[in-house]
């Protein structure tokens, strides 16, 4: 399963915790804050017409390598991929 989320959502420092480098830390108020200043733009959440040509481009995409999806979900602000191990 591969998850992502778009730009600007799920921040280090985030009150869900975050990731990096595969360990999972707790919730930084101030490391939160410092990365959103950083940011070249807004947060982006897609629409649902967006989300759509997400969806479709990913599909497409793992035709062209031969990746078979099992399921795919994409979200204002995140995207689910269930593929097969190759």
């Amino acid at each position: 399963m591969i998850t992502f989320t778009t730009y600007g959502t799920w921040l280090q420092g985030d009150e869900r915790g975050y990731v990096k480098e595969g360990k999972i830390y707790p919730a930084n108020k101030a490391l939160m804050q410092s990365n959103k200043q950083l940011q070249l733009q807004d947060a982006i959440l897609l629409s649902t017409a967006e989300r759509q040509l997400v969806r479709e481009a990913i599909i497409n995409e793992a035709k062209t390598r031969g990746q078979k999806i099992y399921a795919i979900s994409v979200q204002p602000n995140h995207v689910h991929i269930v593929v097969d191990y190759t």
